[in-house]
């Protein structure tokens, strides 16, 4: 079988992914098809792609390929929107017996063309869903062969055919307008990969059309003939939706019964919502149905990514905190909320962003597990809070001014087993902060009116550091020894805007040892850049120093 791939590696891919976890018939038959090439080394590569595409199981799955000629070539497509036209074409249908609908089937077939290889240089998000792929060349030669589909350019319109796809994409000069002629009539698929604008008589004459797609277009309003208004209701009957989806304007959204109808429980293969409100001019005064809004805009449990942007009420309902498989969490600029919702328990939470919340004075017990844990002391083994937490974000927190430790009684507790990068960022009234980050890597330390005593005491406990910014932080005169007694293995140290600091090291070192007079640990710093921060750079400080690779000393 190699040998007759001709030492071709896309040959070689193409066909081995055709024979993944097929039995011995499948292997045979498709030798039999490379024996009917011939033994001739010179055996056109487009024939062995050929006779992969004809061994494709079923006629549906060899048109949804050959659609995919519609997109130039090296164009990235993307999973979700690609099934939804495979489904708009007709292409997909669903299978009642074994409880498969549409999407269902049209993921099934785009699994089996990667998994074949027709499809390559996949990418995946965050959640490792595969987002978007891209054809070989010379496969997408073989799809055009395949498929009525033509991506014209404005300097071409003369079509000898009835065409039903088509990509439309600019050349240079002068734009023509659309060649409304016979062989344009029937097309059901039109993508517009430049800037071509549409108006009502095009849409009028294009009446089998059923895809339209101007994403490259830079329309500011659709065609009357096809702008329709949305209400939030009419999320209900899809119940297929998958991926990223965000919802917008939700400040029109007027109560918590249109919110409920959209019936976002019921779809369990959404990965990533996002909820964004907008800043009215003149807000309902009373937050009790915004409130109601959010509450009756509750996911289905199998949710992964939650942002919640610009909510305009004062409660974050209790289930976010039913949400067991979140991964990423953001909540953005909701200035009235007065209390997070408890997260520590989540088992696969590892990215928190919490940014913009003016109302919130304190993240306390309830932040991790109620007003206070209460395990069973039998049990040995230490109860974990935010177990997988790997980053973590606290930003624009104008009120915030204390971040307690959480509390347990009767058990062990590990708290941010494996965070490993924070931000803290203009957070001007903290003062109070937990220390207990066992495996925290990198740490930004910036606009903080209290710093110098905040810092001191989270480098107290802290001892697996290797990089630090620290940033406009007021009354930081010198680094405290303890960040450098405990964090040998710093390597990358930022200093930017601190007007106080005036000293660096504060002990003396015995450069032969390389320790400081009190057996301290000098620093293993690779890089240290030094911005706007006065006398801290005298050659003094300084000495010792020896992994030191880079000092970037000013702007």
């Amino acid at each position: 079988m190699a040998q007759r791939c001709r030492g071709l590696p896309l040959a070689a891919s193409v066909l081995g992914g055709m024979l993944r976890n097929k039995g011995t018939d499948e292997w045979q038959t498709l030798e039999l098809g490379l024996r009917s090439l011939g033994r001739d080394e010179n055996v056109d590569i487009a024939k062995i792609m050929k006779l992969s595409f004809d061994h494709l199981p079923n006629p549906s799955l060899k048109k949804c390929f050959a659609y995919c000629s519609i997109f130039p070539k090296d164009f990235q497509m993307e999973r979700n929107q690609l099934i939804q036209l495979w489904a708009a074409e007709g292409f997909l249908h669903s299978n009642p017996g074994n409880n498969m609908c549409m999407e269902d089937v049209g993921n099934m077939h785009f699994t089996i063309l990667l998994d074949s290889n027709l499809f390559q240089d996949a990418e995946n998000d965050g959640y490792g869903n595969v987002l978007n792929c891209k054809m070989h060349d010379l496969v997408h030669d073989i799809s055009i062969s395949k498929f009525k589909t033509t991506s014209l350019k404005e300097s071409n319109h003369d079509q000898t055919f009835p065409i039903r796809y088509l990509a439309m994409e600019r050349s240079g000069g002068e734009a023509r307008p659309f060649p409304l002629n016979e062989n344009f009539k029937y097309i059901t698929t039109l993508f517009f990969l430049e800037n071509i604008s549409t108006n009502d008589r095009l849409i009028s004459f294009l009446a089998c059309l059923r895809v339209l797609n101007l994403v490259s277009s830079d329309a500011k309003e659709l065609p009357k003939s096809i702008e329709v208004g949305r209400q939030i209701g009419q999320l209900r009957s899809l119940k297929n939706l998958s991926g990223s989806f965000e919802i917008r304007n939700l400040e029109l959204v007027r109560n918590k019964e249109e919110a409920k109808f959209a019936n976002l429980i019921r779809k369990p293969n959404i990965d990533e919502l996002r909820l964004l409100w907008n800043e009215l001019d003149n807000p309902r005064e009373n937050d009790s149905e915004y409130n109601q809004v959010l509450e009756c805009l509750q996911p289905h449990r199998n949710l992964k990514g939650l942002i919640i942007e610009r909510f305009f009420g004062d409660q974050l309902w209790t289930w976010i905190g039913k949400l067991e498989k979140l991964v990423k969490y953001e909540l953005l600029n909701c200035k009235n909320c007065k209390e997070l919702p408890t997260l520590g328990h989540m088992p696969f939470l590892r990215f928190l962003h919490l940014e913009g919340l003016d109302g919130i004075t304190s993240i306390g017990p309830s932040f991790y597990s109620g007003s206070a844990v209460h395990g069973d002391s039998s049990n040995q083994r230490p109860l974990k809070l935010f177990p997988a937490l790997e980053h973590l974000i606290l930003k624009n927190m104008s009120s915030l001014s204390e971040w307690t430790k959480a509390v347990v009684h009767d058990r062990k507790m590990v708290v941010f087993p494996i965070l490993e990068t924070m931000e803290i960022d203009n957070c001007p009234q903290l003062d109070i902060v937990p220390n207990h980050f066992p495996r925290l890597k990198k740490l930004d330390f910036m606009r903080i009116g209290h710093g110098s005593t905040v810092l001191s005491y989270m480098c107290n406990r802290v001892s697996t550091l290797l990089s630090l910014l620290i940033e406009n932080v007021n009354e930081l005169t010198e680094l405290p020894d303890v960040l450098f007694e405990n964090n040998s293995n710093l390597a990358d140290l930022v200093l930017r805007g601190c007007g106080d600091l005036t000293q660096l090291l504060n002990f003396s070192l015995d450069v032969q040892t390389l320790k400081g007079s009190n057996n301290q640990t000098v620093p293993k710093f690779s890089q240290l850049h030094i911005y706007d921060s006065n006398n801290a750079t005298q050659s003094q400080h300084l000495v010792g120093l020896r992994s030191l690779e880079k000092l970037v000393v000013g702007g």
